[in-house]
């Protein structure tokens, strides 16, 4: 099955957050793309740009690309945190010292940090 055959305007396909995230995931860890995401984001931006398919609140999506450019912190962590903003969160608490440092997100330390 490809994307061609299964999706059109008046079958559009779905992409969510989730599959957003593993998307970046693959690309960073077994493709090798990053580059403080330009692939990445390229990526992610031409799949917004496809007609056939519907992302997932796509404003909270395009936030999220705009974080991760200018950031030190990975995509999905920026996009769980502009979806939480957007559901009305103050914060997104974080394990990840990276995206800690980052405008929306508050550290939890562990024990031993």
């Amino acid at each position: 099955m490809t994307l061609e055959a299964s999706c059109t305007t008046d079958n559009l396909g779905h992409i969510g957050h989730i599959t957003l995230c593993e998307l970046a995931w693959v690309l960073e860890v077994k493709y090798k793309q990053g580059g403080r995401g330009t692939e990445i984001s390229a990526i992610i931006e031409k799949l917004q740009q496809i007609k056939a398919l519907k992302v997932a609140e796509p404003d909270v999506v395009w936030r999220a690309l705009n974080d991760y450019k200018t950031s030190n912190a990975d995509f999905p962590d920026h996009l769980v945190a502009r979806a939480n903003e957007n559901a009305g969160c103050e914060y997104t608490v974080t394990f990840d010292k990276h995206a800690s440092k980052q405008l929306g997100f508050a550290y939890l330390a562990f024990s031993n940090d």
